[in-house]
């Protein structure tokens, strides 16, 4: 993840050997293959989606190569994301995309209301379609705010994409921070690039606090100025949630990579919708519906799981924990 722009370093030359220069630059190289196939993927999802008059907004790695970032592939991505409208025009878009994903019987169930992310791959690229740009479990009370964009960004391929406004950007950025476990350096460098813009702090807390957040927020956005050397542009709240929020996040458990995701995964999961501000019900429900979720839910997210309802919930679960921990074995042992 780092690659490019460690080579493209001012100390690189003097730092490293001539072979792994030469690693670097095959990283590089195919990071820059990569690109192209992902732009031409994006535009094809671009069209597709405005061909099915879904209203869609493009997010996270996609735009921020391009909008953050010196040169596009000193910030790789490895899917991307695009948001649209909840309910009726995510199954709309998920079909225009690939007819044949098996996540469409369960679109078109009545429970489609519940799901708020389909994975599918298009022409070898992973397109995350979203209907929730925070991923907090609990559905954005800003509403269009954050599915229609107020900017557009000019790609290398000369075409104009709607993005989200500066602000809204960095929020969703800082709570995907904590949703991703802080694990990644390039995140850290994706923040110094961001806090050198101008931003409007004042909207950033306003948009925060509207969605119950502003303490995760304000966490994060301190964790990565504590992490930069960078004084704090704003206080962060009093309360339990800003101290829970910083003890589940000291420095000993972040930037430990892909290990850091499989060991801490429950804490975004989980913990996020129970400290967000002013949605007590709306997490009672979320709660519910991820312990017991609907049949068609359970059936496409545990697809190998058979027998009584209960026991697919039970071995299901079991079956992904098992998983996780056999993997940090594996890697404890490396």
């Amino acid at each position: 993840r780092m690659a490019s722009l460690l080579l493209a370093s001012v100390v690189a030359p003097d730092e490293i050997s001539t072979g792994a220069a030469a690693t670097l630059i095959a990283f590089d190289m195919a990071v820059m293959a990569r690109r192209r196939q992902q732009d031409e993927i994006m535009e094809l999802v671009h069209e597709r989606l405005d061909a099915a008059e879904v209203t869609h907004t493009f997010l996270k790695g996609a735009t921020s190569a391009i909008r953050w970032f010196e040169k596009p592939t000193h910030r790789p991505y490895s899917d991307i994301d695009v948001v649209v409208p909840p309910g009726e025009p995510l199954r709309v878009a998920v079909r225009s995309l690939d007819e044949l994903h098996p996540a469409l019987p369960v679109l078109e169930s009545p429970t489609a209301r519940l799901i708020s992310s389909v994975d599918m791959t298009v022409g070898g690229v992973r397109i995350d379609v979203q209907a929730d740009a925070l991923r907090t479990g609990l559905a954005p009370k800003g509403g269009e705010s954050w599915i229609i964009g107020t900017r557009e960004l000019e790609f290398s391929s000369g075409k104009r994409f709607r993005v989200l406004d500066p602000e809204h950007d960095l929020v969703m950025f800082l709570l995907h921070q904590g949703r991703d476990r802080f694990r990644y350096l390039l995140g850290v460098a994706e923040a110094g690039r961001r806090l050198e813009r101008p931003l409007d702090w004042k909207r950033v807390e306003a948009i925060s606090r509207a969605e119950g957040i502003w303490d995760q927020v304000a966490v994060a956005l301190e964790i990565m100025c504590n992490e930069l050397r960078m004084e704090v542009p704003v206080k962060a709240p009093a309360g339990w949630r800003t101290a829970l929020w910083r003890k589940l996040w000291r420095p000993e458990v972040r930037l430990l990579g892909e290990l850091g995701r499989i060991r801490h995964i429950g804490r975004a999961k989980w913990i996020m919708p129970l400290t967000m501000r002013g949605r007590s019900i709306d997490t009672l429900t979320w709660f519910a519906r991820s312990l017991f979720p609907p049949d068609p839910v359970l059936r496409h997210k545990y697809p190998q799981a058979k027998g009584p309802y209960l026991w697919r919930v039970v071995s299901g679960r079991v079956r992904v924990v098992g998983r996780r921990r056999v993997w940090v074995w594996k890697r404890s042992r490396q």
